[in-house]
């Protein structure tokens, strides 16, 4: 089998997983494992309209996103071993223990200074053109190829520490509040969260409530949508995507750079 298509054997098998995922995700949201409640805020007096968990999504899916980071992640090493076998003929058999052939992978950096040292010993083999064309997917020049990065760090926690956690979150275009009303009471503004991760208890939105007379009572309809989301702090930046959306970009930019150099098999 050529090194390509292997490549392609693995984008194959994360699509086919990311499909099922997404398939077991809708399922699960359609169980309605969220809730929100309304409380009050006794140190402002507000109305609070928060997230209730009543199920986490099954512990499952992270060894399954793990997966398929890793098969995005191997795709890439695979295609600049062939690219190298390419230049320098066949890896030899059994590997010695000490041999640049052990360096081999696609190597992925955000600092333009880390990669000619570096990429130059993962990329020792290949031939001059190929090293440029892969350095022009390097983070480092922003924009869509910032994603790269994020999937060599993926990839790195998935590997070295531990599984990946997900989360609530809240799809941006389907949150608001349909209306309000009051007895005895007038509401002065509402502030829906800017916070997309949510965890139980997360603050949905706020409402400013005036008493006008005795026991008042705010009666509230929302609609919130909910979705699936990596929980990883802050290592995706302004990158907003449920779950699925996020790998589906992932797998579209690997299975993007090894069509670039499919060429160099016919």
């Amino acid at each position: 089998m050529k090194a390509v298509d292997g490549c392609r054997v693995l984008i194959k098998r994360a699509h086919n997983q990311i499909q099922a995922l997404n398939a077991e995700i809708r399922t699960f949201l359609s169980s309605h494992p969220y809730e929100v409640t309304m409380d009050r805020d006794l140190d402002t007096g507000e109305g609070v309209l928060r997230l209730k968990v009543l199920r986490d999504p099954p512990s499952l899916w992270s060894a399954i996103v793990g997966e398929i980071i890793h098969d995005l992640r191997a795709t890439l090493d695979h295609l600049v071993w062939g690219l190298t076998e390419i230049e320098q003929g066949a890896a030899p058999d059994p590997l010695p223990r000490i041999s640049d052939w052990r360096h081999i992978e696609f190597p992925i950096f955000d600092d333009p200074d880390a990669f000619p040292k570096a990429g130059e010993r993962r990329l020792w083999g290949v031939s001059d053109a190929d090293r440029t064309l892969i350095e022009s997917y390097q983070p480092y020049h922003r924009g869509d190829r910032l994603r790269l990065w994020y999937l060599h760090e993926l990839s790195r926690i998935s590997k070295h520490r531990r599984l990946h956690f997900t989360c609530a979150m809240l799809q941006s275009r389907e949150r608001y509040i349909r209306a309000v009303s009051a007895n005895n009471a007038r509401i002065e503004n509402v502030e829906i969260a800017a916070e997309r991760r949510i965890h139980d208890g997360a603050v949905l939105a706020r409402l400013r409530v005036i008493p006008t007379g005795p026991n008042p009572k705010v009666y509230v309809e929302h609609e919130f949508t909910f979705d699936i989301a990596f929980d990883e702090g802050d290592l995706f930046g302004g990158w907003q995507l449920d779950l699925i959306s996020q790998l589906v970009m992932l797998t579209i930019d690997v299975s993007g750079i090894v069509e670039r150099f499919a060429p160099r098999w016919d």
